[in-house]
């Protein structure tokens, strides 16, 4: 059965949502009858779970790195007044008991940035998908054998790039707002030690003017390095 195109958004946000695990079961149930008969909707999913897939490996790098950073748990006081039911000196096991809850709250502490960081990956994952599927594709300037789409919406703007150049030890990829007067200010920085196969997603909320992707060598204080992307946001001035 043919679809009207306005009902077809419905859909098109639906796959969103069929991506990321989303959906009720009415609308789970809803959308898989609809990709029977949907070429056009069964190619959406399988391009949005690419895209999907590489803001998880994104997603991921940054939470090891994080993860990193994060000290070993202390161990229990137990633990640290040895073996053989020595008595330790009160001041010191009330010290070891201080180290240990100022440790725990340490802890604690770096568990919430690690959640943090995952709950801001999900957010901006979705927000990718959803400006990609939604937005205005814009005109945009490619580097030689660079491959991809700019899509903007009315807050955000999401780049989709595959066959980026292979990366050097400290190269950086800078998304740069560019305003009128060619001053540019850095809107998303990607270390290119985390871009697998030449495939980035990134997303931002929208600047004016343009905006322009380079790869620079970290770390940077300007847009001097070579320019991946260019495109203007003026094209989209109406979504």
């Amino acid at each position: 059965m043919a679809v009207r195109r306005e009902d077809h958004r419905d859909f098109d946000r639906l796959a969103v949502d069929h991506v990321l695990g989303g959906l009720s079961a009415a609308d789970q149930a809803r959308f898989r009858d609809h990709l029977a008969d949907c070429v056009a909707c069964r190619a959406r999913v399988t391009e949005l779970r690419g895209i999907a897939a590489t803001l998880d490996a994104t997603a991921r790098s940054e939470r090891a790195r994080v993860l990193t950073r994060v000290p070993a748990r202390p161990r229990a006081v137990a633990d640290a007044a040895g073996s053989g039911g020595r008595r330790w000196p009160r001041l010191l096991v009330a010290g070891l008991i201080g180290l240990t809850i100022g440790g725990l709250a340490f802890w604690n502490l770096q568990l919430r940035v690690v959640n943090a960081v995952l709950d801001t990956s999900a957010t901006t994952s979705q927000q990718a998908l959803t400006t990609l599927v939604e937005g205005q594709f814009l005109p945009a300037d490619f580097a030689e054998g660079v491959r991809g789409l700019v899509v903007a919406d009315a807050g955000f703007v999401a780049l989709d790039l595959t066959a980026l150049p292979v990366m050097a030890d400290g190269d950086v990829v800078v998304l740069w707002a560019t305003a009128a007067d060619g001053d540019r200010s850095p809107l998303v920085t990607v270390a290119g030690r985390t871009i697998e196969d030449g495939r980035l997603v990134m997303v931002a909320e929208r600047p004016l003017g343009a905006v322009t992707l380079t790869v620079e060598i970290g770390p940077f204080t300007a847009a001097t390095g070579r320019a991946v992307v260019t495109a203007s946001l003026d094209h989209a001035a109406a979504a």
